[in-house]
C-alpha cells in the first residue's frame, strides 16, 4: 500500500497515522498519503477532476481516511 515512514501516529486511534491525503468519494479512491498539503495538491494536477485533499487519519494497510482534521 502507502510508505508510513516518518508519519506521526495518531494518538485517538491506534494503528493509525495523521497525514495529508489525496482521495475521490465516487468513487471512493484513496489515491495517497502525504506529510504536506502542497505535495498532496500536488497529485491534484496528475489525478484532475473529482479528487481533492484533507488532513486527516489514516488506519495503516487500509484504504480508509478520515478527513477535515486541523493539522
Amino acid at each position: 500500500m502507502f510508505d508510513y515512514t516518518g508519519f506521526k501516529a495518531d494518538p485517538d486511534n491506534k494503528g493509525s497515522i495523521l497525514c495529508w491525503a489525496c482521495f475521490s468519494n465516487d468513487p471512493w479512491h484513496l489515491a495517497g498519503i502525504y506529510h504536506n498539503e502542497e505535495d498532496a495538491k500536488a497529485m491534484l494536477e496528475v489525478l484532475g477532476k473529482g479528487y481533492e485533499v484533507s488532513y486527516g487519519s489514516h488506519p495503516k494497510l487500509t484504504d480508509e481516511f478520515v478527513g477535515g482534521l486541523m493539522p
